[in-house]
């Protein structure tokens, strides 16, 4: 009688088993080798966004304020400026939000005409269009960005268009005091302005100028169900559109700078008396030195624009518009995905600026804190 080859159902039973042990261990080796990928590409993109901060942000707030330090606004107004290159626009508790220009003093001119709106008329009247540097080449261009301002407001306009000394500028201006409105910021008018820069009626003599650069810096936030939790990115935009909720409209376009930052908060060291290193003043904090490692207890410092019309508040502007600014402090929280299940652990933000220390959402992720320190080049203390 032929003998039939072939397996027992326990040999079965054990080759099943012991394949299914190694097919266990290769997906767990799969998982964790997907996992530790994932955690390096995180952190690669963290070091990658966080060179954003110490490059392209901090040499725009280095710029910032060139677009009258050169042009000697003091001539023009006889006062300081509304606007002078940087507007905080800080909040206490989320992150806060900056506008920061700067321009070719080569392209600064004056108005030319008694009076003008840009709510009313759709033409500037200027001193001149020739470089200051070549009076035989023109300053400006069609689609240029530029700025009107005096002391109680300022219109930032797009070119359409120059004939000899005039410039047509398009309908809709690209931003303009008072006019920020959206989710967590608005750009509050302080004293001395009662209209929005749109309604101001600007005076012969006023600056313009050609802007080399304008942006409002905003942190968006989103929810992700990927990820299982809500995420903010840090957006620049550039033109507003007359368009008051920039975050919430479509038309406003928006890049993405930093995707994963979590926070941003602001502090500036302004020095009204440079003989006395103890005048030195933190906004927004108190009059006294402050750093993030003496918020460790996670106390608050005063945001000194909590109100519009709060003197901390005009003072805090003035030491901009007078150049007294010496230093912005910059504190960025970004969250990093991590390979480990810290579903249970508690991640805490220590206090920054005007901001008290937080617990981060549960989740898969830590986060790294950024502090960045730029003086802007281009604000003169006084002597």
């Amino acid at each position: 009688m032929e003998r039939r080859k072939g397996f027992t159902l326990v040999e079965t039973l054990a080759y099943v088993f012991i394949m299914s042990l190694v097919l266990a261990g290769i997906y767990t080796m799969i998982v964790y080798y997907r996992n530790v990928s994932g955690t390096e590409q995180s952190r690669l993109r963290a070091q990658q966004e966080s060179r954003f901060l110490l490059t392209q942000l901090a040499n725009e707030l280095k710029d910032a304020g060139s677009i009258l330090t050169l042009s000697h606004t003091g001539a023009f107004l006889a006062d300081t400026p509304y606007f002078n290159g940087i507007a905080p626009l800080n909040n206490t508790n989320w992150p806060d939000g900056l506008i920061v220009a700067s321009g070719d003093p080569d392209a600064a001119t004056t108005l030319a005409q008694s009076t003008f709106q840009p709510s009313a008329s759709s033409t500037i009247q200027v001193e001149r269009t020739a470089r200051r540097d070549n009076p035989g080449v023109s300053a400006w261009n069609i689609g240029d960005t530029g700025i009107i301002l005096n002391t109680s407001g300022y219109y930032v306009f797009q070119v359409a268009g120059i004939a000899g000394t005039t410039l047509t500028i398009r309908s809709t201006g690209v931003y303009y005091s008072g006019l920020l409105s959206t989710a967590n910021y608005s750009d509050s008018l302080v004293s001395p302005a009662t209209l929005t820069g749109k309604n101001v009626t600007y005076s012969q003599n006023n600056p313009v100028i050609r802007l080399t650069a304008f942006s409002i810096y905003l942190v968006q936030e989103r929810n992700e169900a990927g990820m299982k939790r809500p995420t903010r990115s840090l957006v620049k935009i550039t033109d507003c559109l007359d368009i008051p909720d920039v975050l919430a409209s479509n038309a406003v376009q928006k890049g993405i700078m930093v995707e994963n930052l979590w926070d941003l908060q602001l502090v500036y060291a302004a020095y009204p008396d440079m003989e006395d290193p103890s005048s030195t003043v933190y906004y927004a904090t108190s009059s006294l030195p402050w750093d993030m490692e003496s918020s460790s207890t996670g106390s608050v410092l005063s945001n000194p624009c909590s109100s519009a019309t709060a003197s901390t508040c005009v003072d805090f502007l003035d030491s901009i518009r007078t150049k007294q600014l010496k230093e912005v402090i910059l504190y960025a929280v970004e969250l990093t995905d991590e390979y480990a299940e810290k579903g249970g652990r508690v991640l805490r933000v220590p206090a920054l600026g005007d901001h008290a220390a937080y617990d981060l959402p549960k989740g898969n992720f830590t986060f790294k804190l950024f502090t960045l320190r730029v003086e802007p080049r281009n604000y003169n203390i006084i002597l």
